[in-house]
């Protein structure tokens, strides 16, 4: 083994190792930590309404925050949670998500589970937006088969407007 192969070996070795060191010390994702500290740089008033979205394509790393924590720090906190979004592989887009349609909706029933076993409401959005009969995102509300366009939105409004004035 030639210098420069023992020195890149050394230097592997030392990263890995400092790479598994810094692994054992999260307790959560990195994507929580990122979410986390937005809450933490907010001002908060008892008329706030927070919603964590629970989406097909960020991995539903939501669920990482609803510990006991939200419960014990704020009493009074309405909680909620929402469904997961249809998706449409038809538009050829986002094949990556889209190819997982067939999986959102056993996903809304363990979400449901755990909202029952949470003792919070769940909201389910997934039924108002497939395309009758199907599984599939209904075309009025999308232009690629994954994100909201402008009438998906006004209806998810329609759906979440009763929860939020009750």
């Amino acid at each position: 083994m030639n210098y420069l192969q023992k020195i890149f070996t050394i230097l592997f070795l030392s990263l890995t190792f400092a790479a598994a060191l810094s692994a054992q010390n999260v307790s959560h994702s990195t994507f929580y930590y990122q979410r986390v500290s937005l809450f933490e740089k907010l001002p908060t008033s008892n008329e706030d309404i927070i919603f964590l979205g629970n989406s097909i394509t960020n991995g539903g790393e939501w669920a990482e925050l609803l510990n006991d924590n939200i419960k014990s720090d704020s009493p009074n906190t309405s909680i909620y949670i929402q469904s997961i979004l249809p998706v449409n592989e038809s538009f050829g887009m986002f094949n990556g998500h889209t190819q997982h349609k067939n999986i959102i909706k056993p996903l809304n029933e363990r979400l449901e589970c755990l909202a029952d076993k949470k003792s919070v409401r769940f909201v389910d959005l997934y039924s108002h937006f497939i395309r009758p009969g199907t599984h599939s995102l209904d075309t009025k509300y999308t232009n690629d088969g994954l994100h909201l366009m402008g009438e998906g939105y006004l209806k998810w409004i329609e759906l979440i407007k009763p929860y939020i004035y009750e």
